[in-house]
């Protein structure tokens, strides 16, 4: 069930990343890679664990995570598909691609503070953090570049 998950969580990633590129603008896609980066880092991590948990061996584990990661590589490739299409396409793949991101999102939240203090208060933090990179990065995006 962790690959199939991985499996369509690497496309949407590729499929963001593809869009992002695609507008052309580095307002977009900068903070679409950083973002990408940042959660693909922990996660990544996370279904190594849950295949060795599994009883996968390091071989196995590493061959089956690869292969599930190459999928965002199609994912990029349609998102670089749409630059011929209509702005009307372009805008639905966008919703399409919000709207798992957000279901994935509310999902993790359901699951959040269900800790010991310690735990609960190190999940505000990092969410706090979270919070603060994505204000940071739209005050970078909103600052005059010094020439």
């Amino acid at each position: 069930m962790n690959l199939v998950g991985s499996l369509i969580h690497n496309f949407m990633d590729g499929l963001t990343i593809g869009l992002g590129f695609a507008t052309g603008d580095k307002y977009v896609y900068i903070p679409i890679v950083i973002a990408v980066f940042a959660h693909e880092i922990p996660r990544e991590l996370g279904d190594v664990a849950i295949l060795l948990e599994s009883k996968f061996n390091n071989k196995q584990t590493i061959i089956s995570n690869g292969v599930i990661n190459l999928i965002s590589i199609i994912g990029a490739i349609i998102g670089l598909a749409v630059v011929g299409t209509s702005e009307e396409v372009q805008t639905y793949i966008m919703v399409f691609v919000a709207g798992n991101f957000m279901y994935i999102a509310a999902d993790i939240w359901r699951h959040l503070f269900k800790a010991k203090w310690l735990g609960n208060l190190m999940q505000q933090i990092f969410f706090a953090i979270g919070v603060g990179a994505m204000f940071g990065i739209k005050f970078l995006e909103d600052a005059p570049l010094v020439a």
